[in-house]
C-alpha cells in the first residue's frame, strides 16, 4: 500500500521585518499518489488557474501543448509544454522553463529524470538564474531522501519601484506517471522594501511517499528548498589586474551583460580583482568585490588552472541573472 504526504515547510526569515504577508497553498495541491514532486516554480505574479481545459491530439511531438490549463477531479493545476530544445528529456531544462507554462513566466528550481534501459538518471534542470545550487541523496534503512536547493537573487536597485512586484509566488511542480508535468498554486511571499537590504529568506516544499511491505515500510522523500537573497545586481563590472607590489597593471570596465566568459592573468599579474557596480535610484553607488590570486588553489580544467566566479547581474525585471566568469592562469 502506498501513501503520500505533502507539506510546505514554514518560511525561515533570516532578517527581521521582511515578510509582510502570504497566500496559503491549496491543501495537498490536487495531486495523486502517482505524481512526484520535482521542483518549484517561482513567479512574480500569481498563477492563473482558470479551469479551462484544452487537450491536443495524443501522441503529438515534443513542443506542442498537452494541456493549456485546467481543473481535474483532483484539484487545480497548470500543465506545461516541453520545448524542442529540451528533448529528449521529459521536462524542460534550464532557461526553457521560463516559457514552459502557458500564460506565466517563472524560474524553476528542479530535478529532472530520464529513464533508459531500466536506469534512471537524475540531474539538475534548474533555471540559470539560480546560484549556490546544491543537491544530494541520503539513504538509510527505511528512507531515501532527495534534496535540491538554490538561491534566487532579487535586485535591490529595483525593489520598491512602483512598477516592480513586491511579492513572489513559490509554486510546487509535479510530474505525472504518464510523463506530463504541472504546477499548482503556491504561497505568495511579500516584503517591506524599506527593510529588504541584507534580508534573506528560505522556503521548502517536501513530499514523502511511503510503501508498506507487510510490517516494513519504505519511504522516498523529496525536499526542494529555494532561498531568496536581496542584492545590488551588477550594472557594470570593473576588472583590475595587479602586480606583486599591488601596482595596477590594467583596468577594464564592462557592461555587466558583456562581461567575458573568461579572463586571463597577464604574464606578470599576481591578482585579478572584479568589482561589481550598481547605482540605485537615489544615485548611491553600491559595490562588491571578488579577488583571485595567481597562487590560490585553482582548479585544473583540461590543463588550464582557473577559478569560476558567479555574479548576480541586472536584468529587465526584479530577478537578477547569474553571470559566470572563469579567471584563468594560462598554461606555462
Amino acid at each position: 500500500m502506498k501513501k503520500t504526504e505533502r507539506m510546505q515547510i514554514l518560511p525561515v526569515l533570516l532578517a527581521c521585518g521582511m515578510l509582510t504577508g502570504c497566500q496559503l497553498a491549496v491543501a495537498d495541491s490536487g495531486t495523486t499518489q502517482q505524481d512526484r514532486l520535482i521542483g518549484v516554480y517561482v513567479t512574480t505574479e500569481p498563477v492563473a488557474l482558470d479551469g479551462k481545459t484544452e487537450e491536443t491530439v495524443p501522441g503529438e511531438p515534443v513542443g506542442t501543448e498537452v494541456i493549456v490549463s485546467g481543473t481535474s477531479a483532483d484539484g487545480e493545476r497548470l500543465y506545461g509544454v516541453i520545448p524542442e530544445t529540451s528533448a529528449p528529456w521529459q521536462t524542460p531544462l534550464g532557461e526553457d522553463w521560463r516559457q514552459a507554462f502557458p500564460g506565466t513566466t517563472g524560474y524553476a528550481l528542479c530535478m529532472v529524470a530520464e529513464e533508459e534501459n531500466g536506469v534512471t538518471t537524475i540531474r539538475n534542470g534548474s533555471d540559470p538564474a539560480y546560484g549556490k545550487l546544491g543537491s544530494g541523496v541520503t539513504d538509510n534503512e527505511s528512507e531515501r531522501i532527495h534534496k535540491q536547493s538554490g538561491t534566487l537573487y532579487l535586485d535591490l536597485s529595483k525593489v520598491g519601484k512602483e512598477e516592480m512586484p513586491r511579492t513572489v509566488w513559490i509554486n510546487p511542480v509535479y510530474r505525472t506517471q504518464d510523463e506530463r508535468f504541472y504546477l499548482t498554486e503556491g504561497e505568495g511571499i511579500s516584503w517591506d522594501s524599506s527593510e529588504a537590504e541584507g534580508a534573506s529568506y528560505s522556503y521548502s516544499v517536501r513530499e514523502k511517499i511511503s510503501e508498506s511491505f507487510g510490517v516494513e515500510e519504505q519511504a522516498e522523500t523529496t525536499e526542494i528548498t529555494v532561498n531568496l537573497a536581496f542584492v545590488y545586481a551588477a550594472q557594470e563590472v570593473a576588472v583590475y589586474q595587479f602586480d606583486e607590489a599591488y601596482g595596477l597593471m590594467e583596468d577594464t570596465v564592462y557592461p555587466a551583460a558583456e562581461l567575458p566568459e573568461s579572463i586571463d592573468f597577464l604574464p606578470d599579474a599576481q591578482t585579478v580583482l572584479l568589482e561589481s557596480r550598481c547605482t540605485d535610484s537615489e544615485g548611491i553607488l553600491h559595490t562588491e568585490r571578488w579577488s583571485v590570486g595567481r597562487h590560490d588553489s585553482l582548479t585544473d580544467y583540461d590543463g588550464v588552472k582557473s577559478q569560476v566566479l558567479s555574479l548576480p547581474v541586472q536584468s529587465e525585471g526584479l530577478v537578477a541573472e547569474q553571470k559566470s566568469v572563469s579567471i584563468c592562469l594560462p598554461a606555462e
